[in-house]
């Protein structure tokens, strides 16, 4: 088994010069978002109004905001908030559409599975970003509620990808003979449908990984996701984007960090698409 698994990926993932490209970038991604705060070399909150506006130079590789503060430990903090967003949004859409998701498409057709589908479809017409920002001016503007927004916002996705997979599942001939011995319906979940249906799991969420950190940056740049002075990437592309003329090198720094990110993330779904999907390798 450990055998066919490393020559999948090596099929697959590995052969993938662009997957392992955004593998490395997304790895240090992951590495600044946990160690970024021990590797600043000044207080990312510290204002020095004398020294803004500052390009880059030996002191500051970045330069320097609107309020002196040096753009990389900025930008390196961030890195961590962004991390915390994706994650935890991640997780509260994953798991409560997933759970709803698996346990509607396992359902037999009844009206609860057709009112819950309709409901869902509903949910689906507002565009992922309208509907995190509408909820995030429900609740409030804070980093929390924008964590909360996103989340609820991408669990019609999910409760969509997994009834759909899971209904198609079950009617499959391994599953019909699976019934036909006697397997409960729990082992059946467990055991047979749920390891099949987990690399479309692993594939979307990578990309709702990205899509997350978009919506993120965009409820921080109109002001209803992460409030000042907290160095969230969105946010600081929205306070240069205020005195671009002045300053336009601003919003370079903050924009090439989501930029990348995304790119990596877009670049290791493919490679795990390819990975995981034997009509592909």
């Amino acid at each position: 088994m450990n055998n066919n698994f490393l020559n999948n990926l090596q099929k697959g993932f590995l052969k993938r010069k662009l997957s392992l490209i955004g593998l490395l970038i997304f790895s240090i991604f992951i590495f600044l978002g946990i160690f970024g705060p021990l590797l600043i070399p000044y207080d990312p909150y510290k204002t020095e109004y004398s020294n803004r506006y500052q390009l880059p130079n030996n002191n500051n590789i970045f330069g320097t905001d609107w309020a002196g503060r040096d753009v990389f430990s900025r930008v390196l903090v961030g890195a961590g908030i962004t991390l915390k967003i994706s994650i935890m949004a991640l997780c509260i859409g994953s798991i409560i559409g997933g759970i709803i998701g698996i346990l509607i498409g396992y359902m037999k057709n009844n009206i609860l599975k057709m009112l819950v589908i309709q409901f869902n479809d509903i949910l689906l017409t507002f565009p992922f970003l309208v509907l995190a920002i509408l909820i995030t001016a429900l609740l409030g503007s804070n980093l929390n509620n924008a964590i909360i927004a996103i989340g609820i916002s991408r669990i019609p996705r999910y409760v969509r990808i997994f009834c759909l997979v899971v209904n198609s599942e079950k009617n499959k001939k391994y599953i019909i003979s699976a019934t036909s011995l006697g397997a409960s319906k729990i082992r059946i979940l467990f055991y047979h449908i749920l390891p099949n249906i987990l690399p479309i799991f692993l594939v979307n969420t990578v990309l709702f990984f990205a899509l997350t950190i978009i919506a993120e940056a965009t409820l921080s740049f109109i002001g209803i996701g992460a409030q000042p002075p907290m160095p969230s990437w969105g946010l600081m592309i929205r306070q240069a984007s205020e005195n671009m003329l002045v300053y336009p090198f601003g919003v370079i720094p903050p924009s090439i960090a989501i930029l990348l990110v995304v790119l990596s993330a877009n670049l290791m779904a493919d490679g795990l698409r390819e990975f995981m999907d034997p009509k592909l390798r």
